[in-house]
């Protein structure tokens, strides 16, 4: 799959501890480790996306660009070709637990890493989720490793953005995303 990311985003750093000239993850080449440790460390989250990342099927239309959803009643995340002209209604649409007009929210900084992004990761999520019957996203909980303090409902998207163009989600923005999550929830 020929990516689309962030040209800034798209570095060496290490996604875990920010270190320098880091090494891509050699099966899915999303993400990049400074060390055997970085990359145990993110392994129970990368895990659940590597393979899609490696074997994402050729972009089926240049207008597309690549999302990932987390729906309620799934295992894993989704990597999904979502439009590129707009916010990706493709990132909720197929979730039962899509009750209301999603709210998106821009991360520009991963607070638990100290680190700025070199673009924004912008997420989209169901801003009623706590009274509209939305079941919880088990599949957010297991991407972030642990239970958060503050369960998310319904449907959850991310897609990269740099000033007003968007980007194809890469490993980096799926961590900084996961990063937001588990801070928030702290």
């Amino acid at each position: 799959m020929e990516s689309e990311a962030i040209p800034d985003l798209d570095n060496e750093d290490c996604a875990i501890c920010s270190e320098k000239q880091a090494k891509r993850c050699n099966k899915c080449k999303s993400i990049s480790y400074c060390s055997k440790e970085c990359q145990t460390a993110d392994w129970k989250s990368h895990k659940l996306v590597c393979n899609q990342f490696a074997c994402m099927k050729e972009r089926p239309n240049p207008s597309l660009k690549l999302g990932i959803k987390f729906l309620p009643e799934e295992g894993n995340p989704i990597l999904i070709w979502a439009n590129g002209d707009q916010f990706p209604e493709e990132l909720f649409v197929d979730s039962p637990d899509y009750h209301t007009t999603p709210r998106q929210l821009e991360i520009e900084q991963n607070v638990i890493r100290d680190r700025e992004l070199n673009g924004s990761v912008i997420l989209r999520y169901d801003d009623n989720f706590a009274c509209n019957g939305s079941k919880h996203n088990v599949c957010l909980r297991k991407a972030c490793g642990r239970a958060l303090s503050r369960e998310w409902r319904g449907p959850v998207g991310i897609v990269a953005f740099s000033g007003f163009k968007k980007y194809d989600s890469t490993g980096s923005g799926y961590r900084d995303a996961l990063d937001y999550y588990v801070a928030y929830c702290r």
